[in-house]
């Protein structure tokens, strides 16, 4: 069953938004700059997004679909769930923390309380949830709580510009979750996952993918 395709004009403004943020930050990207960089007008930019969190909602869920399409792609098909969330997770990590204006985009984002619960679930329902299946209470949780301190902990290390790196990160957050779900010991769960890491060389490779999809194509009008 296909779904409908999306509006060109939000595609447009969604692009806009992400690219203006890049240079920016969060904060300090308006509604009117977004407008003027879109070439659409502010009512018709407040319609598609009437609250100003939902640039990055909408940016975190077309992130995620990217970072799956493209593992899929590069024949990254592992059949442990685990591994595909970390996987996943991975890639993720890469591309918010890609280069300094990703890194700062991502601290001024993790540093809003209004939307980082909303973040989570994204991230949960798309790395998670995409990788075991049927949604499990215990599960969920799980997963939440993983992946909130991974957000904690990288807003931390950003504050005191300490050296972040989204393998390790994205090791720690299965390794956690492995310890809320099972009886593991979160060392041998650690090196397990550290163990599991794809090269980076691949997510360097795929990064610049993804970050050209939710910036688009402005250029050339195809947002």
């Amino acid at each position: 069953m296909s779904s409908r395709p999306e509006n060109p004009n939000k595609r447009r403004i969604r692009a806009a938004a992400f690219t203006l943020m890049q240079e920016k930050g969060y904060s300090a990207s308006s509604y009117t700059e977004i407008a003027l960089r879109s070439g659409c007008g502010r009512p018709l930019v407040q319609r598609h997004f009437p609250k100003k969190e939902l640039f990055i909602l909408e940016l975190v869920s077309q992130a995620a679909a990217r970072c799956r399409e493209l593992l899929s792609e590069a024949g990254v098909r592992d059949s442990f769930p685990v591994t595909r969330a970390l996987h996943l997770t991975q890639l993720y990590l890469s591309l918010l923390l890609y280069d300094r204006s990703m890194i700062a985009l991502t601290r001024d984002v993790l540093s809003q309380r209004c939307i980082m619960s909303d973040i989570i679930m994204l991230h949960y329902q798309s790395a998670f949830s995409f990788s075991t299946g049927a949604p499990d209470a215990a599960c969920h949780q799980s997963a939440v709580k993983a992946m909130g301190g991974t957000y904690e902990l990288i807003v931390d290390l950003a504050d005191n510009d300490a050296p972040l790196d989204a393998g390790d990160l994205a090791a720690q957050t299965l390794a956690a979750y492995v310890c809320f779900t099972t009886n593991a010991a979160y060392g041998d769960a650690y090196q397990s996952m550290r163990r599991a890491l794809l090269p980076r060389e691949l997510m360097a490779k795929l990064v610049p993918h993804v970050i050209a999809t939710l910036r688009g194509d402005l250029s050339s009008g195809k947002a």
